[in-house]
């Protein structure tokens, strides 16, 4: 009899502790979106990621909505020791067009209900393209493209990016990759600046330049802005730098029947500090002429004279030629620089413009 007693009461505490198990959860729902309701992500991202908080309670889970689907979703951790919220983890398939989406979350518990609605800012894969108040239009990547391609060796990298984002994310969500440089050290950023020493040695094969975004929600999402052809560096073969050219003087005409005068120019050869580098194919070329009732013709070639280059134009007219003839002369001025081992750069131009006098 006391046997058959005791069984009925075990029977008794187990039902009693499963009608405490299966309680009906008493709680009030909770659950927000992090990044302040708001992502922002581009629109060749592979997928875009937020997180949200939400009271834990296994019988009235949070329901997340895009677009008209259910979102599945993974818990990460609690949200902070001693307590019954956690923190979610969401995925939202990629890509997606450029434009503004919304996601809702929402938890309903004995009829109450929370939500929360996050925004999602999703931006076009590329670099801005900036219209000026005068009307002009900048295009970022068409700016850095020129840039990279006209470097030579002996220069610095240098040049500042901008997102089609504008300054909505954070520059420090991007990085700027620069290769075949003294320094290769990842920059983050869109900034390259001159004191960072992507300097251009005198052996550069080839340098090149990549920006990426990384998805700070989920660090395997990586997005290339630049360059958008596909590649992934925007590549350049740099050649030995340009010579300077410095405008010069222009000598006065000494003799009416023999209108001779002289044109100089210094022309400076690049220096680097383990390699030395001599000026060729310096040319002088008549691009604009104004001197009433004469021609100016080329008299001679280009020569070395006293440390600067120089060559002779002639009036080509009646003669002699009258006191006072005069009037102005466009020159260009074209040289190069070359190597020890052969090298040549690309050619410096500079237009030089002076007063003929008789």
């Amino acid at each position: 009899m006391e046997r058959a007693r005791c069984m009925v009461i075990i029977v008794l505490m187990v039902l009693l502790a499963g009608c405490v198990t299966h309680a009906p959860y008493q709680g009030r729902p909770f659950i927000k979106w992090d990044h302040n309701g708001v992502i922002n992500s581009f629109d060749k991202a592979s997928a875009y990621t937020a997180t949200f908080i939400a009271r834990s309670n296994d019988e009235e889970m949070p329901i997340i909505e895009f677009q008209g689907k259910q979102l599945p979703y993974n818990p990460i951790g609690l949200f902070q020791d001693n307590s019954d919220i956690k923190t979610f983890r969401v995925r939202v398939p990629g890509p997606l067009p450029e434009g503004t989406y919304t996601m809702s979350a929402k938890q309903t518990v004995n009829g109450i209900m929370a939500q929360d609605q996050l925004m999602m800012h999703i931006f076009p894969t590329r670099l801005a393209e900036i219209t000026t108040m005068e009307g002009e239009t900048i295009r970022s990547e068409e700016e850095i493209t020129g840039l990279i391609k006209s470097l030579s060796k002996g220069d610095a990298v240098e040049f500042c990016a901008v997102p089609s984002s504008g300054h909505v994310i954070p520059t420090n969500q991007f990085r700027t990759y620069i290769k075949g440089t003294v320094n290769e050290q990842p920059i983050i950023g869109l900034h390259v600046h001159f004191a960072d020493n992507y300097y251009i040695g005198p052996n550069a094969m080839n340098i090149g330049a990549r920006i990426i975004w990384q998805d700070p929600n989920d660090q395997s999402t990586v997005v290339q802005l630049f360059p958008t052809d596909g590649s992934e560096y925007l590549e350049s073969l740099p050649g030995v730098k340009r010579p300077r050219i410095i405008c010069g003087d222009i000598s006065r005409i000494v003799d009416e029947q023999d209108p001779i005068f002289f044109i100089s120019c210094d022309v400076k050869a690049p220096i680097y500090s383990d390699m030395t580098t001599n000026v060729k194919n310096v040319s002088f070329e008549i691009k604009e002429q104004n001197i009433k009732g004469y021609k100016v013709i080329s008299y001679g070639q280009p020569q070395l004279v006293n440390g600067k280059w120089q060559m002779g134009f002639k009036l080509d007219g009646l003669l002699p030629v009258p006191r006072g003839t005069g009037g102005t002369i466009n020159i260009k001025i074209k040289a190069s620089a070359v190597t020890p081992v052969g090298e040549t750069s690309p050619e410096a131009v500079k237009s030089c413009k002076f007063n003929v006098v008789y």
